[in-house]
């Protein structure tokens, strides 16, 4: 049923759609990671998901600095 209505839209319908899953899915890893770490900064919540999606060195990239064990990790 769901393949079947992707199928039936066109690339930009299928690119929003996966965008906005995206989007819930940063969402939701936020609140989990604001309820481990409540006392972390909006800056470190960052830094954390992106360690997590995309591991260390590349959050290090990305955000100009690295996530610790004793930081956010």
């Amino acid at each position: 049923m769901v393949f079947d209505r992707l199928r039936g839209m066109t690339p930009a319908e299928r690119a929003a759609v996966a965008n906005r899953l995206s989007t819930e899915c940063e969402r939701i890893a936020l609140i989990g990671i604001r309820s481990e770490h409540p006392n972390l900064s909006a800056a470190d919540e960052r830094l954390l998901l992106l360690t997590r999606k995309y591991g260390r060195s590349i959050a290090k990239v990305a955000s100009g600095r690295a996530a610790t064990t004793n930081s956010v990790g």
